[in-house]
């Protein structure tokens, strides 16, 4: 063969690869990049904590081929008195989903399915979870099976390590969850998890939400019961309503009470208003209202706070 022909012959089977390589690429129905930053200013907050910081932020990668598909959360903030950012801390996503016919699997870490408000401060009506939130799981590292029964009706059930704990203990001391959900114009969900946290120690954790939206304003209730062994049973309630004022102005109230979970009692009230500048920019205004008792009997302490915070999402 000579120099010339060696030359094409080269030049056709690069072509030919681009080609296959191509339609390998299409194979790949969806590759997706999005992720938001939330920035923000805190009017009276905790001594010592800076005032004005990138709160929240992330980036996500979604692919999808066919019915399955990958997710990656890689979460960032600001660290406290300095110029450093924490990276994939706490709430870390990396699984990987399957789809057939009704049923679904997903296999690794996810956020957890309890709840009403997100892991992600561009998810939240308010600039920030209440306190409720930090009783249920964060991320959990586990194998979960779904099914969907019809539109309305799903269910999910998951066996994996300690909620916020990676896979610890997943082999001897799995954590067990499940979920049946309900949606359209009432949405609810009602949920547990159940792990043996010592020879003769169980934890068992209870949520239910309700959510729909009555005469303009969006309503949204919760409730979650958690016990531990012979501790006290912890309780804890949240209601949250908002209505649309004019234009791209909405405004909200968030109630809730927790009783024998890290404190005796909580009591703590959000008032706000959010702003949609454009599809991508949001504005929220927060004032906070948080009164503890640190121990049965003892005098409670009043915390006064306000949060106001812009939050880009692509």
């Amino acid at each position: 063969m000579t120099r010339f022909k060696s030359l094409d012959f080269a030049k056709y089977l690069a072509t030919a690869a681009a080609v296959i390589g191509l339609g390998q690429v299409a194979i790949a129905d969806d590759t997706r990049w999005s992720g938001y930053v939330d920035a923000g200013y805190t009017i009276s907050g905790v001594s010592g904590n800076d005032a004005l910081a990138v709160r929240d932020g992330a980036l996500y990668f979604a692919n999808k081929a066919g019915e399955t598909s990958f997710l990656f959360d890689l979460p960032f903030s600001g660290v406290n008195g300095s110029s450093d950012f924490v990276l994939a801390k706490n709430k870390v996503q990396a699984f990987l989903r399957h789809d057939f016919a009704g049923f679904n699997w997903r296999l690794g870490q996810f956020d957890g399915i309890f709840g009403l408000e997100r892991n992600d401060s561009v998810d939240l009506f308010f600039t920030g979870q209440g306190a409720l939130y930090n009783t249920q799981p964060g991320v959990i590292t586990a194998l979960e099976a779904g099914y969907t029964f019809n539109d309305r009706l799903s269910a999910q059930l998951y066996a994996g390590g300690a909620h916020d704990e990676g896979g610890l203990d997943s082999g001897n001391r799995p954590e067990v969850g499940a979920k049946v959900s309900l949606s359209g114009d009432y949405k609810v969900g009602v949920g547990a998890h159940f792990r043996k946290t010592g020879d003769d120690q169980n934890t068992l954790y209870v949520n239910a939400t309700g959510e729909t939206t009555l005469q303009g304003f969006g309503l949204g209730v919760e409730g979650t019961f958690t016990k531990t062994g012979a501790a006290d049973a912890a309780f804890g309630a949240s209601v949250m309503v908002n209505h649309s004022l004019i234009a791209k102005w909405d405004a909200g109230v968030r109630a809730q009470y927790l009783a024998k979970f890290i404190d005796d009692k909580e009591i703590q009230i959000t008032a706000g208003v959010r702003r949609m500048i454009d599809k991508t920019l949001t504005i929220k205004a927060n004032y906070i209202f948080d009164n503890v008792t640190a121990t049965a009997g003892a005098s409670a302490e009043t915390d006064h706070q306000g949060v106001i915070a812009a939050v880009y999402g692509f």
